[in-house]
C-alpha cells in the first residue's frame, strides 16, 4: 500500500524507527540466548526505516502491521513522557504526539485497507 507523508512526518517517523533500531541493536549485542526473534525485529526495523530515508512508502501487511505496534507503542511512551514534563517541554512532546498520531492515522487507514 503506497502512504503519503509530509516531510515532518516522514523525519519523525524516520527518528522513531532508528531509535527503536539502536535499542534492538543494543538489546541484541548484550543478549547471549535464542535471538531468532530479536534479530528478525531488527531485520524489519532495518527494512522499514531503508524505506522511510528512501521515500519508498510501499509497504506490505505484514510492514503495516509492524508499523501500527511500533507508533502505537512510541505514541503510549510519548503519553507517559508528556504526563511527567514540565510547561516547558510538553508544548514540543504534544505537538510530536500530534503529529505521531497523524502518521499512525494513515498507517492504521493503510492497513485497514489492505
Amino acid at each position: 500500500m503506497q502512504l503519503r507523508f509530509t516531510l515532518e512526518e516522514r523525519k519523525l517517523l524516520a527518528e522513531i524507527l532508528e531509535e527503536l533500531d539502536f535499542a534492538l541493536r543494543n538489546a541484541s549485542s548484550s543478549q547471549t540466548g535464542d535471538q531468532d526473534p530479536l534479530r528478525a525485529r531488527q531485520m524489519l526495523v532495518e527494512d522499514l526505516l531503508d524505506q522511510v530515508i528512501d521515500a519508498k512508502f510501499e509497504f506490505g501487511c505484514d510492514e503495516l502491521d509492524a508499523l501500527v505496534e511500533i507508533l502505537g507503542d512510541h505514541n503510549r511512551k510519548l503519553g507517559d513522557e508528556l504526563r511527567s514534563a514540565g510547561n516547558g517541554s510538553a508544548q514540543e512532546l504534544q505537538r510530536r504526539r500530534s503529529l505521531l498520531r497523524a502518521i499512525l492515522d494513515k498507517v492504521i487507514e493503510a492497513c485497514a485497507m489492505a
